[in-house]
């Protein structure tokens, strides 16, 4: 995993070594050019081949971890649970896995030109709410056990980099509508799931209220049993001839 992380950094500081910022901006194929400066055809088709190899990666990675929080998050009651379960062959969420295939296909049929600042601003507005959620907790309950703890100023740090990252694409007029549709989109989803707890709290209210009913009904038929039973005489029996 560092290994990964370094290579990635390099290629970065090499980008930024190699090519100026406006030459940056305006190429789409960052990657690809640089390896068409620095060894030609060849080095062009290296980091294609690379880049396709990181892109299948990632898809991989990506349905492997989101399969499984969406099978997670369903049997804990919050999707809907015909989303979760794990498949009893293959030890895996089946489920999940073909869902999360065909929320990904049909990002193909959306412009990524509106995609990617969407999709940027959820992840990035999750992860701000995740480390302002780190930090309230950390705050409030502080001797609470933990699995490890980290010092204090990574999610602060974290937070307005996150923070940043969702504010800044607004500055923009070619992104500011979809970056403020992929704002309006996590309330959206915590107010849906607000409604989903609002109607599973009445429906077990109804369905307690009916287990109380149908109690006080089995009482009182249990009690008007045994009071006809001690109101019927006793029948004689009559000897046989």
């Amino acid at each position: 995993m560092l290994c990964v992380s370094l290579s990635y950094l390099l290629a970065n500081i090499v980008y930024l070594m190699m090519f100026s910022l406006t030459d940056i901006v305006q190429t789409s194929t960052i990657a690809m050019d640089s390896g068409m400066a620095a060894c030609g055809r060849a080095g062009q088709l290296i980091m294609c081949v690379g880049l396709l190899v990181s892109c299948i990666g990632c898809v991989g990675g990506g349905v492997c971890c989101v399969s499984r929080n969406i099978q997670s998050t369903a049997d804990s009651g919050v999707f809907p649970g015909c989303m979760g379960g794990v498949n009893r062959v293959f030890q895996t969420p089946v489920r999940a896995i073909v869902i999360t295939c065909i929320v990904m296909f049909s990002y193909t049929l959306v412009d990524a030109s509106l995609l990617i600042p969407f999709l940027g601003t959820v992840e990035w507005l999750s992860y701000c709410l995740t480390f302002s959620v780190l930090l309230y907790l950390r705050y409030t309950q502080p001797r609470t056990p933990r699995p490890f703890k980290i010092p204090v100023l990574v999610p602060v740090f974290l937070l307005l980099l996150s923070g940043g990252l969702v504010v800044l694409p607004l500055s923009s007029p070619d992104t500011r509508n979809t970056v403020l549709i992929g704002l309006c989109w996590v309330p959206l989803g915590a107010a849906m799931y607000g409604l989903q707890c609002l109607v599973a709290r009445i429906v077990e209210k109804v369905m307690s209220r009916d287990r109380t009913t149908l109690k006080k009904t089995d009482s009182v038929n249990s009690f008007g049993q045994r009071f006809q039973h001690q109101l019927t005489p006793l029948t004689p029996l009559t000897p046989e001839l």
